[in-house]
């Protein structure tokens, strides 16, 4: 498999190629043809993309489930729930290693839609751990928007259909664009009449299907389609979408399809496919400094007190989304780290109280190093980050968190541990800062 660098490179120069060819043909003769645009998108699926087309009649193959035209998954679409973020690169390397064709390809209104299981693997391995958290963080450009239509879609020699769309933008959630202009955005996705699959795709991946003993004209009638929608873009026109993209140098992309394009329904929340339901639209705070951050209505009053001279923000954030609200923030002054995380208490949080006084909970000088030897299994989850009523923090307890690295130009302190103020907790971890230093920052917590 190619690297997304080398993919986006290779299928969108395709793209550009064939958009200036098509420039050139209709200067020189008046013929309107449709402008097929070949670009990379992020997500491996199927497609169910509304064409500009009369309401096809719709045919299951056997073992298929049928799926609606509205763009959400029927009841036959199992939920899917998350249960780890995978490593953020990993969103980027769902692209197929694949040349790509530079025909235009004419859907016929009367055609009839034949749905096909997509058989790749990579939406399931990639794309379904994938929060919306994960999405949010790991995209150039999250913008609510309104989907204008289809402009072409083109299949791959791996039966991969690749679209470009245009988005008519109402908000931007993160990121930045320059033009007013409606977006345009590749996705996987879209139909193609089996005529032009029959043209472009090896016989020895057509045979099951039965479509090389069609006539051509039957081959002109059909259009073929990816049935689930769960591994689908499913972007109708006239619809408005939560749209989580990537870019490069060369354009924008959906991330992980239908995971990254989600429809919005009239209470203007957003469709997630892994849950099955309509959640509040994720909103992104960012702050320059802390005492800008100070203001956040939420979490500002328990950021610390002063950060010590000579770091500098590497980001403070406030995230909110269905299943998360917090605010994190990033100091760094050469080896050296802060790192702040506030949040409301869970169950996760209560499982690790601790009261100062139950020092094998938490005091790290009982435990030697590799801890993972040393810590008792049923202990490894409070002693690796205790979490402590704010009235019971005191310098005693900071030093008992602390240990010393020895690391050359990296050696210092490290220490980590949680405070409850109510039903909010600071997770607190800090690299070459004392405890004293730490105690100081926390005062206006603790007191």
């Amino acid at each position: 498999m190619k690297s997304y660098d080398e993919m986006a490179k290779s299928v969108l120069e395709r793209r550009d190629r064939h958009r200036e060819k098509q420039s050139m043909m209709k200067k020189s003769i008046s013929l309107a043809v449709m402008c097929v645009c070949l670009t990379l998108v992020i997500g491996v699926g199927g497609w169910q993309v509304a064409m500009q087309m009369e309401e096809p009649n719709y045919i299951s193959p056997d073992n298929t489930s049928e799926t609606d035209n509205t763009g959400i998954i029927t009841e036959t679409d199992p939920p899917i729930f998350v249960t780890e973020q995978p490593e953020a690169s990993h969103i980027l390397d769902t692209t197929p290693g694949h040349d790509i064709s530079e025909i235009p390809v004419e859907i016929p209104g009367d055609a009839t839609v034949i749905h096909i299981p997509n058989s790749s693997g990579a939406m399931q391995d990639i794309c379904i751990p994938i929060t919306t958290e994960g999405l949010f963080e790991n995209a150039d450009l999250v913008v609510i928007g309104e989907f204008l239509g289809t402009d072409g879609t083109e299949v791959t020699e791996n039966m991969q259909f690749i679209s470009d769309g245009r988005v008519n933008i109402n908000e931007i959630k993160k990121g930045e664009i320059e033009t007013e202009e409606p977006l345009t955005i590749s996705y996987y996705g879209g139909m193609v009449t089996v005529a032009h699959i029959v043209s472009k795709v090896p016989s020895e991946r057509l045979e099951k299907y039965g479509w090389l003993s069609m006539t051509k004209e039957e081959q002109q009638n059909f259009v073929v389609t990816y049935s689930s929608s769960l591994t689908s873009a499913d972007l109708v026109e006239g619809e408005t979408y939560l749209l989580f993209l990537a870019q490069n140098e060369y354009g924008y992309f959906v991330m992980c399809d239908s995971y990254g394009a989600r429809r919005i329904n009239n209470e203007g929340q957003a469709y997630n496919v892994s849950t099955r339901l309509y959640e509040e639209i994720p909103t992104l705070a960012k702050y320059s400094s802390l005492e800008e951050a100070k203001t956040d209505e939420t979490y500002g009053e328990y950021l610390p007190e002063y950060i010590p001279d000579g770091f500098w923000v590497e980001s403070i954030k406030h995230y909110k989304d269905e299943n998360s609200n917090y605010l994190s923030g990033l100091w760094s002054r050469g080896y050296d780290d802060i790192r702040w995380k506030i949040s409301y208490a869970d169950e996760y949080t209560e499982s690790r109280r601790t009261s100062a006084d139950d020092l094998v909970n938490y005091d790290l000088s009982l435990y030697p190093i590799p801890r993972a030897e040393s810590v008792p299994d049923e202990l490894r989850e409070i002693v690796d980050n205790p979490v402590f009523l704010a009235e019971e923090v005191n310098l005693d307890v900071i030093y008992r968190r602390a240990y010393w690295i020895d690391d050359g130009e990296d050696s210092g302190y490290r220490i980590n541990f949680s405070v409850l103020v109510g039903d909010v907790v600071i997770e607190i971890r800090t690299e070459g800062i004392p405890p004293e230093t730490i105690y100081d920052m926390i005062n206006n917590i603790i007191k």
